[in-house]
């Protein structure tokens, strides 16, 4: 790789981690991503994404929620590695999640797959 690929690789990885800050603690298979008024839910999957693939574990790694679909305010999300819950916004891999950081939007009654545009 030459200088400029090596620099430029380096720009994407560090600009791809960037994205909300926050605290997400992974404690065994339990990811607790502590309330933020400024999230909605796309920043607390992106949270919880970021904290398994900085931890080390693969990024095809499935991210479950264990939150309910409406939490009260004032509450953060917890998610688990483990479990068997489908559908929109239940599970996603860490890779995708922490992905989320860049979408710039919370498609509320859609699949994370649908593609927007703005008419």
């Amino acid at each position: 790789m030459t200088k400029f690929g090596t620099a430029a690789f380096a720009a994407i990885s560090a600009a791809l981690m960037a994205g909300p800050a926050t605290s997400a603690t992974l404690v065994g298979d339990v990811v607790d991503v502590d309330y933020d008024y400024k999230f909605a839910r796309i920043h607390y999957w992106c949270a919880a994404g970021k904290a398994v693939i900085s931890a080390g574990m693969p990024v095809t790694t499935m991210i479950y929620r264990t939150s309910p679909a409406h939490r009260s305010a004032g509450e953060g999300m917890a998610f688990a590695l483990s479990g068997n819950i489908s559908g929109p916004w239940n599970a996603m891999t860490a890779n995708r999640a922490a992905n989320l950081c860049h979408e710039g939007s919370d498609p509320e009654f859609f699949d994370i797959g649908t593609t927007f545009s703005n008419i």
